[in-house]
């Protein structure tokens, strides 16, 4: 994976999911988020803009690298909430057109250290496949 894009963001990720609240009635309903979630989102998105400098955002499918550290387990998200709200703030900084391109995520959650994400994007290589052989619990692939 040789990245397009790295940027660390300091300080513990707060997750989108689980701080919005729902308002409106009918079809005017709307999520608000928490003042804690927007603070966050608006540092995420300044790291990212700071090291994308002002390039055009990414518009072909890509490989996206998560890694969240954390100083302990208190209040543990799920991992596939913490990725929501990062992937969504890399396209409103325009380091990516679509969040929708991220075909292939990895993701990871470390206890022990200063709380950060560190990010990596890179294309997907011509020869890689989105869509790989599933192992078997016995090895055998599908």
């Amino acid at each position: 994976m040789t990245p397009l894009f790295t940027c660390s963001i300091p300080g513990r990720v707060i997750v989108k999911k689980n701080t919005q609240r729902i308002v409106g009635s009918g079809s005017r309903k709307r999520a608000i988020y928490s003042p804690k979630f927007i603070a966050w989102e608006r540092i995420a998105m300044l790291h990212m803009k700071r090291q994308w400098a002002g390039r055009e955002p990414i518009a072909e499918p890509l490989e996206v690298r998560y890694r969240f550290f954390f100083i302990n387990r208190q209040g543990e998200a799920d991992t596939s909430n913490l990725v929501e709200g990062v992937s969504d703030a890399l396209q409103k900084s325009g380091v990516i057109e679509d969040d929708k391109l991220i075909h292939i995520l990895h993701a990871s959650k470390s206890f022990g250290s200063e709380a950060r994400v560190e990010i990596e994007i890179a294309r997907i290589e011509e020869n890689q496949s989105t869509v790989g052989d599933i192992p078997t619990p016995s090895g055998d692939k599908k």
